[in-house]
């Protein structure tokens, strides 16, 4: 169903469901070959080797059409599955995918290693073992911040990624399900949907970045879009979906891990209508509301020790300011993301009078005696 953007809906199969499709599962929307068309991946679940019980591939040919291709690039096992986990374990820019097995009668998990769109089997020497716990929710996300994507097995199996396909086990057992930062602090924790527990994420040392896609002539959550981050560690990259696993619907920020990379050299958001939006030089330890904006947007200046936090986040008419420093009289310039100033002013009692700004995202930007440091906020 495609929406016409008035809250209506149009039909269109476009070549989905006209293969076999018994069996159909974890459905994952993933842009699997880089040509900035999100495509879809089936899990199915009955397993054997009947057409209609075989994984399937659709990729999206950009015109409302998809062409099923899972046996042209690799991909069509007729292992028993609920769920893949769809992400980029290498590093190397392109979505590679673990196919978690719900059953053994036709096999067991399989790690594909995404060359160039066509996927080969390294299981074997990946770590992942065949005699690991099988299951129905297969997720990734980077749990302990390091850079690399990790896989949680069905709330049985860690798998912690060493960076160069291959993968540690991990005894820590934590209810699979949707997934997000509840506390802010920049881990990611989860939430089991049976039980009802809160799982929070105890690991400490290494930095992050989180960045919520804004669409303005894209939908608003930003989903289909492709992030892509570059620090000192390297690239790395996050397709917004809204599914995960096989019944998960985790947050849509787009969470990066980094290490202990201080900065991000550049921010690069694909939008699914085509728009290319960077963002320069942004400090690690983050929360980022990245606008839909043709270019390339505003960078961030000389680092200043004493950082400063704003809130509330998203504000209306004023914008508060929290820092150990007492910023009282200094001047805070607000900028949009052309890099334009809005508003120049002082601060005055730890706080600034935004009733004149229009709703958007902007930079409040601290000259401290010469030298800057920014935040990136909303005014609603």
């Amino acid at each position: 169903m495609l929406s016409d953007g008035a809250g209506g809906f149009e039909y269109i199969q476009g070549g989905l469901g006209e293969t076999p499709n018994g069996g159909n599962y974890g459905s994952v929307w993933i842009d699997y070959n880089n040509d900035g068309l999100i495509d879809m991946f089936i899990a199915k679940c009955r397993g054997g080797d009947v057409p209609e019980n075989i994984n399937q591939l659709h990729r999206n040919n950009g015109d409302g059409t998809f062409t099923e291709v899972g046996e042209e690039v690799g991909l069509a096992d007729n292992v028993q599955t609920w769920s893949s986990a769809w992400s980029d374990y290498d590093n190397d820019g392109d979505m590679d995918v673990f196919i978690g097995a719900s059953s053994t009668s036709n096999g067991s998990h399989k790690m594909m290693r995404n060359d160039d769109g066509i996927f080969v089997d390294i299981t074997a020497q990946s770590g992942i073992l065949a005699s690991m716990p099988t299951g129905i929710e297969h997720v990734c996300h980077d749990y302990n911040n390091d850079g690399f994507v990790d896989i949680d097995i069905s709330g049985t199996t860690m798998l912690l990624n060493n960076g160069d396909m291959t993968f540690t086990h991990s005894n820590t057992a934590v209810s699979n399900g949707p997934v997000g930062d509840l506390n802010n602090d920049g881990y990611l924790d989860v939430v089991s949907p049976f039980g009802g527990q809160v799982y929070f994420n105890q690991s400490e040392g290494n930095n992050y970045l989180k960045i919520n896609p804004i669409g303005v002539e894209s939908n608003k959550n930003g989903i289909g879009a492709r992030v892509t981050i570059e620090s000192s560690m390297g690239a790395q990259i996050r397709d917004i979906k809204s599914g995960d696993g096989f019944g998960n619907m985790s947050m849509l920020t787009a969470h990066f891990g980094i290490g202990q990379d201080e900065i991000v050299e550049s921010i690069t958001i694909n939008w699914p209508s085509g728009i290319v939006t960077t963002l320069y030089d942004v400090y690690a330890n983050n929360t980022l509301n990245i606008v839909e904006i043709e270019g390339d947007v505003v960078s961030v200046q000389e680092m200043l020790e004493e950082k400063f936090n704003v809130y509330p986040n998203p504000t209306s008419d004023f914008l508060n300011i929290s820092s150990d420093m007492n910023f009282n009289s200094f001047p805070i310039e607000i900028l949009d993301l052309s890099g334009k100033i809005v508003l120049s002013t002082l601060i005055k009692d730890n706080r600034v009078k935004l009733e004149d700004i229009s709703t958007g995202t902007y930079l409040a930007r601290i000259n401290a005696n010469g030298t800057y440091h920014q935040v990136q906020f909303v005014k609603e």
